[in-house]
């Protein structure tokens, strides 16, 4: 059996599915206006630059975050 066989609603899948299909691009796009010059390791790796090499254990993270740097907007 089939889920869309198993699924009572089934008028909403094809809704569902558009809205994910278009929800995927726009977050490709937005992944893709990343600075791939200043990034921190995403243990995903999702975000990360392609070639992007972990960190080792030694590695320290940067502890000078700060979250008004990552929120501000330059195009403001």
């Amino acid at each position: 059996m089939r889920f869309e066989e198993s699924y009572k609603d089934t008028e909403y899948l094809n809704l569902i599915r558009k809205e994910l299909d278009e929800f995927r691009s726009l977050f490709i796009d937005w992944v893709h206006s990343f600075d791939t010059s200043n990034y921190t390791w995403d243990e995903w790796e999702l975000f990360n630059p392609p070639h992007a090499i972990p960190p080792s254990e030694t590695d320290q993270f940067d502890d000078d975050f700060d979250i008004e740097d990552f929120l501000n907007d330059e195009d403001e």
